[in-house]
């Protein structure tokens, strides 16, 4: 008699691939906002009142990127959880 194998494996569909393709460009396309606000700034700041204004802004655009960065992010998130990927049970009859 013949043991039985059953496998299961998980695939997404059209649209959960799509979403978890836009999470991850999302994602690297966020870091590199922050990357080149980071390394952007040059600092050629004459005055301490420059160097004032320099450092208020960029913790205005800092925060402003992490914002955005938190909020699609939950989002996006959010969306893939509601497509849940397919359960497929595979049968093998173990010869």
């Amino acid at each position: 008699m013949a043991k039985r194998v059953l496998t299961t494996r998980t695939e997404r569909g059209c649209a959960g691939q799509t979403l978890v393709v836009l999470f991850l460009c999302w994602n690297f396309a966020m870091a590199f906002w922050l990357f080149l606000a980071w390394f952007g700034m040059a600092d050629t700041a004459a005055s301490s009142a420059e160097r004032a204004g320099r450092a208020i802004g960029l913790y205005f655009v800092y925060g402003r990127i992490l914002t955005y960065w938190i909020l699609g992010a939950i989002v996006l998130g959010i969306l893939i959880l509601l497509t849940p990927s397919q359960t497929i049970i595979e049968e093998d009859d173990g010869q």
